[in-house]
């Protein structure tokens, strides 16, 4: 692609330069999403709507798509979607569905269903009755709809549904009326019973029903493409708000997390990105700890990384932080046996020598005979 076209402009001022891999996550969500759309149901319904704006999202960032990449996603994504539907899919969709001639019936109420398409609009249909079964309980009608939108494989009809009482001559039925063959209708072949739903309506048992479409010269007339387009970018508008609504509240959380980890870290409760797992196995390493819970190791770490305690002394040796009760160094492994000069400094900057320990009165642990207070305990000499 020309890297001078207005898109192409666009995607380098608002995203960057991409990685393969944030390329190929982007690719594999737009064809994971559009194959969802094709399934029946998924583009009408809020768990499908969630589903693929998961997908569209998770993906992206799996492969390091940042904030904006991701913004610009969504976009194309619903063009793509819009594309897809309202060009393709609804289209084929409709057209694999349309009926002339045989339709399908239950082989309870009505068999062998045909309809016809004339000039005009004139819908003919003609079915095999089972009067014997529903004669006496109903009487056959055809209810048809206009198709307002068709959103993939998915039809939307008002609900202001006409009606059409069906001839019965012994146990065959027809009827013929004219519609808008500009249009688009949905068709059922019906029986009324006597009962009324809970608002006082007449109910339906609707044993048959089939997608009709008119015909124009004997073609499938599949209607206007802004029934497709339209419905294709109702539902993409949908996938749409609750993909960059996940986007927002996940940058938001990404963004409070951040800001509680830097303010840890600036407490010393955390060391930065980096230094908070053991050079050695891998293990957590929490500040103030100088030696591995897991492995043993020493746990190295910059001067200006290092928590201030209120009582440590360095080994006399190699000048790493030694607990006040240890009896080997964990870096060099120096012997204290009492007798080696350490240092001892204080929260308040001063610096005393210690040559002995004492036992503390709180925890009993050895502390170095010049120490304030206990490491272990906090008692207060």
């Amino acid at each position: 692609m020309n890297g001078n076209t207005p898109l192409m402009r666009f995607l380098k001022r608002e995203v960057g330069p991409l990685t393969a891999m944030q390329v190929l996550m982007m690719l594999l969500a737009a064809a994971i999403g559009m194959v969802l759309l094709n399934l029946v149901g998924m583009a009408s319904s809020m768990m499908g709507w969630l589903i693929i704006a998961v997908v569209a999202y998770i993906l992206p960032h799996f492969g390091g798509a940042d904030f904006r990449t991701k913004a610009v996603f969504g976009v194309l994504f619903v063009l793509l979607g819009t594309v897809v539907g309202g060009l393709l899919v609804g289209p084929a969709y409709v057209g694999s569905n349309s009926v002339e001639g045989p339709g399908d019936g239950d082989g309870d109420a009505f068999t062998d269903i045909r309809y016809h398409f004339g000039d005009g609009g004139a819908v003919t249909v003609t079915a095999s009755f089972n009067t014997a079964e529903f004669g006496s309980k109903g009487t056959p009608y055809l209810l048809y709809s206009e198709i307002t939108m068709v959103s993939f494989k998915s039809i939307y009809a008002p609900h202001d549904v006409k009606r059409e009482e069906l001839t019965v001559s012994g146990n065959t039925c027809t009827t013929t009326l004219t519609v808008d063959d500009s249009r688009l209708w949905y068709f059922n072949l019906a029986v009324q019973t006597s009962e009324t739903n809970a608002d006082g309506e007449t109910a339906y048992d609707t044993v048959e029903h089939s997608l009709a479409v008119a015909t124009i010269n004997g073609n499938a007339y599949t209607g206007s493409m802004q029934v497709y387009v339209v419905g294709a970018l109702v539902c993409m508008t949908y996938i749409a708000v609750v993909y960059y609504l996940i986007l927002v509240l996940a940058t938001l959380m990404r963004r409070s997390i951040s800001r509680k980890r830097a303010k840890m870290e600036d407490d010393g409760r955390l060391y930065p990105q980096g230094y908070g797992r053991c050079a050695e196995c891998g293990a957590v390493v929490l500040p103030g700890e100088i030696q591995c819970r897991k492995c043993g190791a020493y746990i190295d770490r910059p001067e200006g990384m290092r928590r201030r305690k209120v009582d440590y002394f360095e080994c006399s040796n190699c000048g790493a932080e030694v607990p006040a009760d240890a009896s080997v160094c964990p870096r060099c492994g120096s012997e204290f046996d009492g007798e080696v000069v350490n240092e001892v400094r204080h929260a308040d900057g001063t610096v005393d020598v210690s040559s002995g320990f004492i036992e503390c009165p709180g925890c009993g642990a050895e502390v170095p005979d010049k120490a304030r207070l206990c490491p272990r305990c906090g008692h207060r000499f």
